[in-house]
C-alpha cells in the first residue's frame, strides 16, 4: 500500500461536484463595464471643445519656440509673456484647423483615419496651394 505523505493529508479532497461549482462561479463573474466603440472618444471631444485651455502644455511649447528663434536669428530674442500667448494660441489654432480639415479629407475618402496625405493635401490646400504672393507657383 503507497503512503500519504503530510502534504496530502493537508490538501483538502475535491470532489467533482466541487470542481463543478467553481466552474459555475467563473460563469457569473461579472465583465468590467465597458462603453461601445467610439463613446468614450465622443466624449472626450466635447470635452476638449468646451475647454477654452490650450492643448499644448506652456513650458514645452515656450522651449519650442526659443529653440526654433535660436536657430533662425543669430541674435538673442526674448519674448514677452503675451507675445509668447499670441503665438501659442496662433499655433493652436493652425493645428485645429488643419486637423479638421484632415478629417474632411478623410471623410471624403470613405476612411476614418487621418493619414499624412491627408494632413499634407490639407496643409496646401490651408497654404494656397503654393502660390506665392507674387503670382508665381511652388511645387
Amino acid at each position: 500500500m503507497p503512503r500519504t505523505t503530510k502534504k496530502q493529508i493537508e490538501q483538502p479532497i475535491e470532489s467533482h461536484h466541487h470542481h463543478h461549482a467553481k466552474k459555475e462561479e467563473k460563469a457569473h463573474e461579472r465583465k468590467p463595464h465597458r462603453f461601445r466603440a467610439g463613446t468614450v472618444a465622443l466624449r472626450e471631444i466635447k470635452k476638449y471643445q468646451k475647454d477654452v485651455q490650450n492643448m499644448i502644455p506652456n513650458l514645452p511649447f515656450q522651449r519650442l519656440i526659443q529653440q526654433l528663434t535660436k536657430q533662425l536669428t543669430p541674435s538673442e530674442i526674448r519674448w514677452s509673456v503675451k507675445a509668447m500667448n499670441v503665438i501659442h494660441e496662433a499655433a493652436e489654432a493652425y493645428l485645429i484647423g488643419l486637423l479638421e480639415n484632415s478629417k474632411l479629407l478623410a471623410d471624403h475618402r470613405n476612411h476614418v483615419t487621418v493619414m499624412d496625405q491627408d494632413m499634407s493635401v490639407a496643409s496646401r490646400i490651408k497654404d494656397g496651394f503654393g502660390f506665392k504672393e507674387d503670382g508665381s507657383v511652388e511645387y
